[in-house]
């Protein structure tokens, strides 16, 4: 019912069929929905800036700006100025591109075409071309492509196509209604998470807890161990947010030296501590 362009335009549009009325086709309404929530979006360290010299400087002085800010402080002071330098440079590299371009297009059209000058835009072109080629592949998250790949359009309709997936538009509340709206999401969702985990005498969580005793048992533990696994399981998500947010690309690209030490000596006392220097690489 609609094409690409009209679902980039309004993503959070629905359509509703009426009751009929005076006719054999029933009415068709269509809720636009055109006002965006802006959210900052999640931090991915794009592999091509393992490639520029400029971002382990970058890292560098991030790291170093706040010598008493803790191991999370220091990877957000190097996120806030990788984002903000990536900005900068992504303007430039397009300003760069059009310039580039514009050249290109002047010394082909020459009567006496400098051929070394036309090799060296073409050169400057394909090496923008695959920088953007590697970031559209990251965002699209389309692992079996490899570099040279030129179709960005697929990368971008992965992209859209993702959204869509991970996007929840309408949902039902505990009494059947249609929910759309996205507070009204947010509260169905955390008021039916909420209603599992405070049940009293709930018969699906007793079978749980029954299953949870006989792994327990297997492993020749008890209910008395069962702080200490759960501190292990916030252990564990802290760990994966960590690595969500911070990729093992920009891991192995700046940490090192000192930033290397401090990063490890920081996380040495957790009970993840041999699964955080194994993924350092120690």
């Amino acid at each position: 019912m609609s094409n690409c362009a009209w679902s980039e335009t309004y993503p959070l549009g629905r359509c509703r069929y009426l009751r009929f009325e005076g006719s054999d086709h029933r009415p068709l309404l269509t809720y636009f929905n055109a006002d965006k929530t802006k959210r900052r979006g999640l931090f991915r360290f794009n592999r091509a800036l393992t490639e520029q010299e400029e971002v382990t400087e970058v890292v560098e002085k991030a790291w170093n700006s706040s010598p008493l800010d803790s191991v999370i402080g220091k990877l957000n002071n190097c996120r806030r100025n990788i984002i903000q330098w990536a900005k900068e440079k992504q303007i430039q590299s397009n300003k760069g591109i059009k310039q580039n371009q514009d050249a290109l297009e002047i010394a082909l059209s020459s009567p006496n075409p400098d051929t070394q000058r036309i090799e060296k835009l073409n050169t400057e072109l394909r090496q923008a071309y695959l920088a953007e080629e590697q970031f559209w592949q990251q965002r699209s998250r389309i692992q079996w492509l490899k570099k040279g790949d030129r179709n960005t359009g697929f990368f971008h309709a992965a992209t859209r196509t993702r959204r869509t997936i991970n996007s929840i538009s309408v949902i039902e509340d505990v009494q059947g209604g249609a929910v759309y709206e996205e507070e009204q999401i947010a509260r169905v969702i955390s008021d039916y998470f909420t209603q599992i985990f405070t049940s009293n005498g709930n018969e699906s969580f007793s079978q749980i807890q029954g299953l949870l005793a006989k792994k327990l048992l297997i492993k020749g533990l008890s209910w008395a161990h069962l702080p200490e696994l759960f501190g292990i399981m916030f252990d564990i998500y802290h760990y994966v947010s960590l690595f969500d947010v911070i990729s093992i690309s920009f891991i192995s690209r700046n940490f090192n030296s000192e930033a290397d030490l401090v990063a490890k000596s920081a996380l040495a006392g957790s009970v993840m501590s041999s699964v955080m220097n194994s993924a350092l690489g120690e």
